[in-house]
């Protein structure tokens, strides 16, 4: 296991660990978020093949209607 900050919190996840893990193992949906890991944003079609590493700062990025 690794540790890793999401949105300013600190959670363990499995070594070599994509972006698509880490979604879901915070249960969250892949449409309408944007995520970054060390302030670079990722591409979504990256998601897949971006592997976390120890240490890494993820911040996601919910998208919201409103007006």
């Amino acid at each position: 296991m690794i540790t890793i900050t999401v949105n300013k919190e600190e959670i363990k996840i499995p070594e070599n660990s994509s972006i698509i893990h880490l979604l879901k193992q915070l249960e969250l949906v892949s449409q309408g978020i944007a995520v970054a890991i060390n302030e670079s944003i990722v591409t979504k079609s990256a998601w897949a093949t971006t592997e976390l590493s120890a240490k890494d700062e993820v911040l996601i990025i919910k998208a919201t209607q409103g007006g």
